[in-house]
């Protein structure tokens, strides 16, 4: 866990499902927001993983960046899905980003921010990166890699507000190996081998 100008805490405040989610808590001009929850593997593998995130910054002029990354440690890459910290309208912090394993900017998708919960998933395969937002598929393509890391984070600038998010439902689903196929605009996958973490 990592908690610079912020805090990570278990409540009960908002929740999805059950009793309790993780809270993520930051505080203004304090120095360079980095909050994270941390989960790492011995070894790198292909997989799955979501979390269900409450996305208060949305509509917000200003507000904290708020993602999920999984990273491949010796290698030095990532990818991440994540809301902007800030929403000033669909061009501008108003839609969902990610940013693929090598790409060095992020993509905007067209999915608007709503203050809800909303599902991020990243599927990392042999075969492909495949982002998701509620179960949409924003991006699909090569470059799938191993990862060892998963993050839960939340970040912004010493000067962006003080922030509280809620993360809830986080799932990581390693699989040996995933059969891919794309029919009529929709990938499937058959999962031959597989392993579940659930927090």
């Amino acid at each position: 866990m990592t908690a610079q100008s912020g805090a990570v805490d278990v409540s009960t405040n908002r929740v999805l499902n059950g009793s309790r989610s993780i809270q993520f808590s930051s505080a203004e001009n304090t120095g360079q927001k980095d909050i994270r929850l941390t989960h790492s593997f011995p070894q790198a593998f292909y997989g799955r993983v979501s979390v269900w995130v409450y996305d208060a910054g949305a509509d917000e002029l200003a507000g904290n960046e708020l993602g999920l990354r999984i990273e491949n440690q010796a290698l030095g890459q990532t990818a991440r899905l994540f809301a902007p910290d800030y929403d000033l309208g669909p061009m501008e912090g108003g839609t969902y980003r990610y940013q693929a394993f090598g790409d060095p900017e992020t993509t905007r998708t067209a999915i608007d921010r709503t203050e809800a919960w909303h599902q991020y998933t990243i599927t990392s395969t042999e075969f492909s990166l495949v982002f998701q937002i509620d179960g949409r598929v924003v991006y699909s393509g090569p470059g799938g890699v191993r990862f060892d890391a998963v993050h839960l984070y939340m970040s912004g600038s010493t000067w962006r507000p003080a922030f509280v998010a809620y993360f809830d439902d986080f799932e990581v689903k390693e699989v040996s190996a995933l059969r891919a196929c794309f029919e009529n605009g929709i990938f499937y996958f058959n999962v031959i081998v597989q392993r579940r973490y659930l927090v």
